[in-house]
Order: structure tokens, then sequence, then C-alpha cells
């Protein structure tokens, strides 16, 4: 499980590392994930996930623990006009359809949300009528819904903004990190056995690999504010390139022959790797 914050100045880094048991199911380990790294001073104040972890529950809570969560809504919308194109008071209380038809009156549900009762007669002749959420019987055309249920119509309408795609888009790139991690540790093919090994073999190559991405990221940022300078490359930025060339030609080699390496070899190498 890991907590990820899209911040451009940072290179992409695991910053947590939880395992779970195996009868838990993911979407219960979001906020478990938060809670422990807050208590180390690691949670993010945006956390990126997918749609599995960004139930109403789990975005609820993590507001109240102050991490704001980016992820779309499971399910998609019934019709075309969603509850959140009508229009409500600061109070959440229904004022009027998309239309511009005002309730004939509200009444509260039996689950304690609302039931909003509209002219029938008006509705009949509204020409959105096959695209608005309202049911109808032989009196009257009503929509029920509660806060949870306006919350997620909300929440839909935002993923539809640029406002959204711009700031979920970084969602697709933590993607290449766990890649990074299965692929380059090995991670999902561990030699041991039991919780305790398992986790710290977990956060053993999660640091590793931190320390393979914070160095690219570093080397990068160097190459980069040469570019922006115009200045020519010093003598120890020529030896940090040819290094970085030699580091990402033996990432491939390693790609072919690392399912011979055994165990040992992996950690000597993030060993060294860390000196």
């Amino acid at each position: 499980m890991e907590t990820y914050s899209p911040d451009k100045s940072q290179p992409d880094l695991i910053t947590h590392v939880k395992v779970e048991a195996a009868h838990e199911s993911d979407a219960h380990a979001v906020l478990p994930a938060i809670e422990e790294a807050s208590k180390r001073q690691l949670a993010p104040t945006e956390l990126l996930a997918d749609s599995l972890y960004g139930g109403d529950d789990n975005v609820e809570r993590a507001a109240e623990l102050g991490v704001t969560m980016v992820s779309p809504t499971m399910g998609s919308q019934s019709h075309k006009i969603g509850l959140a194109d009508f229009t409500f008071t600061d109070s959440d209380e229904m004022t009027a359809c998309p239309t511009g038809q005002t309730p004939k009156r509200i009444k509260t549900g039996k689950q304690g949300g609302k039931i909003v009762c509209f002219d029938k007669a008006t509705c009949d002749k509204c020409p959105r009528q096959s695209d608005c959420p309202v049911k109808r019987d032989k009196r009257n055309t009503t929509i029920s819904y509660d806060a949870k249920a306006l919350r997620l119509s909300r929440r839909r309408t935002k993923e539809k903004t640029e406002a959204f795609r711009e700031a979920y888009r970084f969602r697709a790139g933590v993607e290449g990190t766990m890649s990074d991690l299965d692929r380059v540790t090995g991670i999902k093919h561990l030699r041991v056995r039991g919780m305790r090994p398992v986790r710290v073999a977990a956060v053993l190559k999660a640091t590793g690999l931190n320390i393979l991405r914070a160095s690219a990221f570093r080397t990068g940022k160097r190459q980069q504010l040469r570019r922006k300078s115009g200045g020519r490359s010093s003598h120890g930025d020529v030896i940090d390139t040819v290094k970085e060339q030699i580091r990402g030609l033996w990432a491939q080699v390693r790609q072919c022959f690392g399912a011979f390496r055994p165990a040992s070899y992996w950690a000597g190498h993030f060993t060294q790797q860390a000196t």
C-alpha cells in the first residue's frame, strides 16, 4: 500500500510501505496506512487513489485526518442529468430542478434523507424529462437523496473538469514507480515467509529503489539547470553523466539475467548503492 503526493519538485518515491493481511480488503487498507504515515510525519496532504480506495467513507475520513483524496467514483451516473445539476441552498436543501421548477414539497425520509416532490403536470411537459433522474407515479414526480448521494454526484461532476484531470494525471505516473518496484527489486517473488520477514524485505526493497530514483532525479535536475544556464559541463558533471549511462545499461542487463541471481546478490547490490 503506497502513499503518494504529486509534488513536481520531488522524485517519485515510495513514502510508506505497509503490508496488510491477505484477508483484509484493499479498500479498507488506505485509512490505516494514512494513520500510520501520520505517526511518522509522512502523511501526504493530497492522495491520488484508484476508485476502489475512493469510497465516500474513505474520502470523508481522510479529510478528517487532513488528507485530500483525489479519486474517481465507482459506478456511473444513471441519467444525463445528475443530482448535482439541481439547485441547492448552502445547507443542501433542494430549491429547483435544472430547468428552474421549484419543489411542491419536501419531506424527510425514513432513513433521514430528503424526498422532493415536483408538479407532475409541469414535469410531463419538460423537454428533458427523459434525461432527468426523477421518479414518476400517477400523481407526483419525486427525487430522493441524502448527503452521501449528493457528495458522490458532485464528485462525478468534478471529475469532468480540466482541474480534476490535471490533478489526477500524476496517478498514472506513479504506476511507473510501482512497476520499477516489481521489475527492479522482484518484490512479487520474496524468498521469505511470515508477516515480519515480508515487511522487512518490502521496506528494504522500497528503500533501495528510492535511492536509485533519487539519484536519477538529482542527475536530471543538474542537467536541467545546465541547459537553462547554457553553461558548459564541468569535469564532475561529465563523470556523473557517464555514471548514469552505465547504470542505465546495467539495469537493462540486469533485466535479462536478473532471474539467475540469488537473493543475496540483490541485498548486496542495494547495500553498495546506499554506501
